[in-house]
């Protein structure tokens, strides 16, 4: 026991530096030692060490779902997997040890995960973990935070999420946030051109959600880079590529006015994008 708490402690300073190469070594050394704990390998065994082989194991793996949580904007597919891993593990933690003295950072775990599958756009999987939630704890801000977001998706209040990421209940949502903006831009932006014939540049930051003096450089350089991305990708697979967002004398020309205009109705995910594309519809009006 006092060699992993040990190697726990090394973690922890790793993971405060940011030395994700250390992290991980230091994280494989502890599944190694846990193999040796009775609990680990069988939840149900009374020991008398098992108060603290629960909590000690419980805390290493609530700082390594923190850890991927910050790996995202580096890797957001392989960080996010690694974390539904981990989380699997502590839910054992949380619903068989109720015996053992219960976590300080439960529930910021808890957010963290449903924040997680929020970002992946599984709301199937969002809204079945929430159902596992007491009341008690829905009523806490980093789970009520999280539940909101999904109500600003759903309404398409893309304004509020931005002001959302400002008042995150912890520096830990931050990376998931900013994923979860990430996914929400590219949907905008893959759906825009079959709901506009053209956009102004003032329509298209509202609707790719820049704000600020840098709006329109953010949102070109984000163009650039999405259909660079777009190229590269019909490249691998061989599918035939055409530029969507294409720059026109200060507009966005996505086709001809003649072509058949696809109904807002009928778009994809329309309930999370209402309100935004209807937004940008009034801009255009008076841009």
């Amino acid at each position: 026991m006092k060699e992993a708490y040990d190697v726990l402690q090394q973690y922890k300073d790793a993971i405060s530096k940011k030395d994700h190469g250390q992290c991980a070594k230091l994280f494989s050394q502890l599944k190694r030692l846990f193999t040796k704990l009775p609990t680990f390998l069988s939840p149900t065994s009374d020991t008398p060490g098992r108060a603290r082989e629960a909590i000690l194991v419980r805390d290493t793996f609530e700082h390594a779902c923190l850890e991927t949580a910050s790996r995202v904007p580096q890797d957001p597919q392989g960080a996010l997997a690694e974390f539904g891993r981990h989380y699997e593990v502590l839910r054992t933690y949380y619903e068989d040890f109720t015996d053992v003295a219960p976590s300080e950072r439960r529930l910021l775990v808890l957010g963290l995960n449903l924040l997680r599958l929020l970002a992946l756009g599984d709301s199937k999987s969002f809204h079945m973990e929430l159902e596992g939630v007491g009341l008690e704890d829905q009523e806490t801000p980093y789970v009520k935070d999280v539940v909101q977001l999904e109500r600003y998706l759903e309404e398409g209040s893309y304004n509020k999420l931005l002001d959302a990421r400002k008042k995150v209940p912890s520096a830990d949502y931050s990376p998931l946030m900013d994923m979860l903006l990430d996914t929400v831009r590219r949907g905008v932006f893959e759906c825009a051109p079959t709901a506009y014939t053209s956009l102004s540049k003032t329509a298209a930051c509202g609707l790719l959600m820049f704000t600020g003096a840098e709006a329109e450089k953010q949102m070109g350089d984000y163009i650039r880079a999405e259909n660079e991305r777009r190229r590269a990708q019909a490249e691998v697979t061989g599918e035939s590529y055409t530029e969507a967002w294409k720059e026109d004398k200060g507009r966005f020309v996505f086709r001809e006015e003649t072509e058949t205009h696809v109904k807002k109705d009928a778009l994809p995910f329309d309930s999370i994008m209402r309100q935004q594309l209807d937004f940008a519809h009034e801009l255009q009006r008076v841009v």
